[in-house]
């Protein structure tokens, strides 16, 4: 028998990178396919978590249960730190991807300029 320890939502499901990304700049279909990877992560993540809550609060009822004591107040405490580094990571994850996107942008914007100004080299000593 499982029991359920955390209420509704204790670990929120993560939001998608796809808006954030394109509004930065990066193009619809790469930063669908950015989402989907950080997404896919994020729900295992989430998954891990509440299964490793699950465990740990089966444990602490066990032993309290032996002792004859309540571990309502010490599984409370539990989901807090539990889901304080489940969003933690959401948001490390997050700000990585932003900063690569940022990142790959500024290279390909290097990279067009470069590529003009080299065009226009060319041109200029070609019609020399």
């Amino acid at each position: 028998m499982t029991l359920s320890f955390f209420p509704n939502n204790a670990f929120p499901f993560p939001v998608p990178l796809a808006p954030a990304l394109v509004a930065l700049g990066l193009d619809d279909q790469t930063a669908a396919t950015l989402s989907k990877v950080y997404l896919s992560s994020a729900l295992t993540l989430k998954a891990t978590c509440e299964a490793e809550y699950t465990r740990a609060c089966t444990a602490l009822l066990a032993a309290s249960d032996e002792r004859g004591y309540s571990s309502k107040e010490l599984r409370s405490k539990l989901l807090t730190v539990a889901v304080a580094r489940y969003l933690q990571a959401l948001s490390k994850w997050e700000k990585e991807a932003k900063e690569r996107a940022e990142t790959s942008i500024l290279q390909r914007g290097r990279k067009v300029v470069l590529e003009s100004k080299v065009s226009h080299i060319v041109g200029v000593l070609t019609s020399m």
